[in-house]
């Protein structure tokens, strides 16, 4: 159920029939079944007023309260009620309920009863007739409204006032089960066997004996209820309580409360309504919901205007209007799909939007097929050819906007891709022929490949055979001002060229020989220099070597003066260590020897005095060894600075033959660019020569052409004079004819031909001159 939103939880008026026996569909609860996706069973109960329908129709919806059961002898149902949720069976089987207003209510005659169970019955597929007691002939009176169901039902359209014979009602009407409610009588046979509910019915709808019209009478209502239910079943049910007065408020009291064997009765009475309700079926077809409301709204005109329902006539509508149903919901699938696929996506090449159109048809007539009620029939072909029919036209429809949309997006596409075209020509950039073809080939290839629909050739042909020429001319236009322009701006750079070459050979001359100058100012600043450091350290050489020899005499003459002052050194100290030891004796000795020792005491002064003179010129000899070396380092330092001269002498002397090599490098390279930049203007004006002979070639043969054109006219010419001096001719000959029988209105004739003859003439002369 796709719209469950739309059910009510509580008893619907299904049907409305005022006392006149209009009949109102109500939409409400029309809408309710149209909402039902899924196949539909209807459960119907009818019986007399006040026998407790809806108390059967609550128990078989599980409801203490659902439809109104009330205390009193009025009616509390008033035409067809319908409980507004179904009950789901299965995935696509639902049960619905439908309670009817008592039979034979002193507030309604017999037609308006008539009219109600009839709908009952044709809405129904499991029909429950509900009475008190027994079946008895009382019970069987009451149910004479199926005498009278052949009259007020058809199987297929009669003649007014002619009667349907019921035969094949049977194929048409529901399962019938007769309740029986405060059932006290004991099932059993005319033998005492005890017997079924069923055969109970069976029994009491057999014939009964006898000939007068009363027992005809019986026996039609017999004879019709076992005609029109073959299907049909009994039960019977005690009474709920045992006390009368609270028989009558048996509504409110809790089911539980109950007698348990009317309790069993009920539960086994739901149990066979729902192990033998079947969906609502026509020829074999099930109903939907929307089939199903359909129907009971065909059923509901019928009755509304004063005809008889009649089946076939309302199925062949519903059949029709569920073909339509499908009709629209296969169309409305191909214009979905086709928005969606299509016409969003325009345009689409032809192989594309078939496969599409193929696919979204299949899925058409899928969606199609699944509505329909059966495959096959006459009407469904009739059906499924318009929807063929409509989709073709929805296709053609397509088809010739995705050719317009193709047009439109392949004129653009090739006028955005011709654009870059006119950019090159705005931006005089082609040179050659061969660059102009290849941008075309670029915009062919760009636009195949871009373009889309069927009329992506057609555009690009048309296109292109108008514009091809015309930038042909553009191009042989421009090629030609290009040329001209090229060949003065490739003579002056020649010239320039050649200027530039000729200044450049003579500045490379010119420093060539500054450079030689310069390179022998070098060489005999760097003799000079090599001959004075070489003086230099001649001299630094035999001052060295002069020291040298001084030094080490002056070193050998110092060393034997240190040898004889060490010796001097070491006798003085000898003799005062014997003077200090004389002196110690002596002092030990006393005073006698106090001449001598003023004697020693001088001899130890002079000593003294001789050790300090030798030690002086020790010292002096040490600052004169000092000196020495002094004088050695500095000469040292000499040598190293005559080698890093030396080194300076040799880098300076590399740098000036790398300066000297990169000069001829820098002269060698110059003098091949200027060689192939004259090589290539050479090729240039080669190539403009070409270029300019091809020029004249086609100036030539355009010339050839110009003039047999010229020929060719000047031969036409000749050959229009020649038919104007014959056409004299013929105009002299017709004037002598003039007079003879049958020519005498040839001169209005001749004077027409001979003006047409001279503005020819003329036109002719015109053109030659």
């Amino acid at each position: 159920m796709s719209r469950a939103n739309t059910f009510i939880n509580g008893p619907i008026q299904f049907v409305a029939v005022n006392d006149q026996g209009f009949c109102h569909a109500n939409p409400q609860a029309l809408e309710i079944l149209a909402s039902i996706e899924g196949r539909i069973a209807c459960v119907g109960v009818a019986g007399l007023y006040r026998t407790g329908k809806s108390f059967l129709l609550n128990r078989l919806l599980g409801l203490q309260d659902g439809f109104d059961v009330g205390p009193t002898v009025q009616p509390c149902t008033k035409g067809i009620w319908m409980w507004g949720t179904p009950v789901q069976l299965a995935p696509d089987l639902f049960v619905i309920f439908i309670d009817t207003e008592g039979l034979g209510s002193f507030q309604r005659n017999q037609t308006v009863d008539m009219k109600i169970f009839s709908l009952a019955i044709l809405m129904s597929s499991y029909f429950v007739y509900n009475s008190m007691g027994a079946i008895d002939e009382q019970a069987l009176e009451n149910l004479s409204l199926v005498v009278n169901l052949s009259k007020h039902i058809h199987i297929q359209s009669r003649p007014v006032g002619s009667d349907d014979d019921g035969t094949e009602f049977h194929q048409y009407f529901p399962t019938f089960l007769w309740v029986v409610r405060d059932f006290s009588l004991q099932l059993s046979g005319r033998d005492g066997v005890e017997i079924s509910a069923r055969e109970y019915l069976e029994n009491a709808l057999r014939p009964v004996e006898g000939f007068n019209d009363s027992v005809h009478q019986k026996n039609q209502i017999r004879m019709m209820i076992s005609q029109f239910f073959k299907e049909r079943d009994c039960m019977t049910l005690v009474r709920p309580v045992a006390d009368e007065r609270e028989l009558r408020a048996v509504n409110q009291m809790p089911y539980e409360s109950l007698r348990p064997a009317f309790k069993q009765q009920v539960e086994m009475f739901v149990e066979k309504v729902y192990a033998n309700v079947k969906p609502k079926a026509i020829h074999g077809t099930a109903l939907t919901g929307s089939m199903f409301s359909a129907l009971a709204r065909e059923y509901c005109e019928a009755i509304n205007s004063e005809g008889v329902p009649t089946i076939s006539t309302a199925w062949d509508r519903v059949v029709d209007q569920e073909y339509r149903k499908a009709l629209r919901s296969g169309l409305q699938v191909y214009r979905d799909r086709m928005f969606q696929f299509a016409m969003q996506r325009l345009p689409l090449n032809e192989e594309e939007l078939t496969s599409i159109h193929k696919s979204t048809k299949g899925e058409a007539r899928k969606e199609f097929d699944s509505k329909v009620l059966q495959s096959g029939d006459e009407k469904g072909q009739q059906f499924k050819t318009e929807l063929l029919t409509k989709i073709s036209q929805i296709h053609t429809h397509v088809v010739g906007e995705n050719y317009t949309a193709s047009r439109a997006f392949c004129d653009q596409l090739i006028r955005e891709l011709h654009a870059k075209i006119e950019d090159q020509f705005a931006q005089e950039k082609y040179r050659t022929y061969e660059e102009f073809l290849a941008d075309w080939e670029a915009m062919r290839r760009t636009y195949l490949e871009g373009a889309r629909g069927p009329a992506q050739y057609e555009v690009g042909m048309e296109f292109m055979a108008r514009k091809m020429g015309e930038d042909v001319d553009r191009l042989t236009k421009q090629m030609k001002i290009n040329h001209a322009r090229e060949k003065a701006e490739l003579e002056k750079g020649i010239a320039e060229a050649n200027g530039r070459a000729q200044a450049a050979r003579e500045m490379l001359l010119q420093e060539r020989a500054t450079f030689s100058q310069q390179l022998a100012e070098e060489r005999r600043r760097f003799n000079d220099g090599k001959l004075e450091l070489e003086r230099a350290c001649d001299e630094a050489r035999r001052a060295y070597e002069d020291v040298n020899s001084r030094f080490g005499a002056v070193s050998a003459e110092m060393e034997d003066k240190l040898r004889t002052m060490d010796e001097d050194l070491r006798e003085t100290r000898q003799r005062l260590r014997d003077a200090e030891t004389e002196k110690r004796v002596l002092s030990q000795v006393g005073g006698g020897g106090g001449k001598g020792s003023a004697v020693k005491s001088g001899q130890i002064e002079s000593l003294k005095d001789a050790v300090y003179a030798a030690i002086a010129e020790l010292k002096q000899t040490d600052a004169d060894k000092k000196h020495i070396a002094l004088k050695n380092e500095h000469e040292k330092q000499l040598m190293g600075l005559e080698r890093k001269f030396q080194k300076q002498l040799q880098e300076a002397r590399r740098a000036n033959e790398l300066t000297l090599e990169n000069l001829k490098k820098t002269f060698t390279e110059e003098i091949d660019l200027l060689k192939h930049e004259r090589t290539t203007l050479e090729l240039k004006i080669k190539e403009l020569e070409k270029e300019a002979a091809q020029k004249s070639a086609e100036r030539d043969f355009l010339r050839e052409r110009i003039v047999a054109a010229e020929n060719e006219k000047k031969i036409k010419v000749e050959h229009a004079e020649l038919l104007c001096k014959v056409s004299d001719l013929i105009l002299k000959f017709l004037r002598k004819l003039d007079g003879w029988p049958g020519f005498e209105n040839l001169n209005r004739e001749i004077d027409t031909l001979s003006s047409t003859t001279s503005a020819i003439t003329n036109g002719t002369g015109g053109r030659r001159k």
